[in-house]
């Protein structure tokens, strides 16, 4: 009754065995884990601004209204003359001969209208080409800030380098998942045991599930939480038609739940890369 129902091991701990102690996975998340920390400390992001960008990013972000494109144009009329104004004063400047430092400091107020007036209609013309798109798609757009964004789903040296740790950790990890069982020749032990093979390959696809999520989620979690640390995501609850690269999502989903996306499929990449390992290993009998 003990030997059928008490097991001295599990085909479930024999495989964790195989692959923790035997085939040094133990030591290989300690390698990964000290690469994701040095990771840590050697990424620096950075997303330019000025203190009128993120004025105006605090003062209009969120759902677009005829209340806040009315506010914009107001403010780019306003500035729209304040520098017609100034060029005004600046020519008079010029023909009663004034001094240079009066000259300096008009010509310092131009330059600031100038740059000023730019943002807000780039802003402006954001808010109108937004407001469009809701009104011809159906769907809900709302304005956010798009570069820390896109530095979360664009390609970066940064990204590539924990891509490259993980297909390292991931070759290591399960290149002998197989080959262990062809060199020490199981095949004959798991055809005599009632359910041995898909009580085996149960096993094998929960330590692979497990081991792969723990990388995954180790090396870019890391990416992760330092962007969260340097830019900051606003407005998750934001529709993710809101950015630019997601307007052709037919259906309502929120910038969140493309995170949540993004990363359960770099899992899916992850486990179909195992896949393939786990496939060439068969053809081994070197763990």
């Amino acid at each position: 009754f003990l030997t059928r129902h008490l097991p001295v091991h599990s085909l479930f701990c024999a495989e964790g065995w195989k692959l923790l102690i035997a085939q040094k996975g133990l030591l290989l998340l300690l390698i990964t884990g000290l690469l994701g920390f040095s990771l840590w400390r050697d990424i620096h992001i950075y997303v330019p601004s000025n203190d009128i960008t993120n004025q105006y990013y605090s003062q209009f972000s969120g759902e677009i209204t005829e209340k806040k494109i009315k506010r914009v144009a107001y403010i780019v009329n306003g500035k729209t003359k304040s520098l017609k104004n100034s060029r005004i004063a600046l020519a008079k400047a010029y023909l009663n001969q004034a001094e240079e430092r009066e000259i300096a400091t008009i010509q310092g107020n131009i330059t600031k209208t100038q740059q000023d007036l730019q943002i807000y209609r780039k802003l402006l013309d954001a808010m109108l080409s937004i407001a469009r798109y809701s009104r011809e798609s159906g769907n809900e757009a709302w304005f956010i800030q798009q570069e820390s964004y896109m530095i979360l789903f664009q390609e970066s040296a940064a990204v590539r380098r924990c891509c490259m740790v993980l297909l390292l950790y991931l070759i290591f990890a399960f290149s002998g998942i197989n080959a262990y069982d062809n060199h020490h020749d199981t095949r004959l032990l798991l055809r005599s045991t009632k359910k041995g093979r898909s009580g085996m390959y149960i096993a094998k696809a929960f330590w692979i599930l497990l081991l792969s999520a723990a990388a995954v989620t180790g090396l870019h979690g890391v990416y992760l939480i330092h962007l969260i640390k340097d830019v900051g995501f606003l407005s998750l609850d934001a529709p993710a038609q809101s950015l630019e690269m997601f307007r052709w999502i037919p259906f309502h989903s929120t910038i969140r739940t493309v995170i949540v996306f993004h990363f359960i499929l770099r899992e899916l990449v992850a486990l179909f890369l195992v896949g393939i390992i786990c496939i060439i290993s068969r053809f081994s009998r070197t763990p």
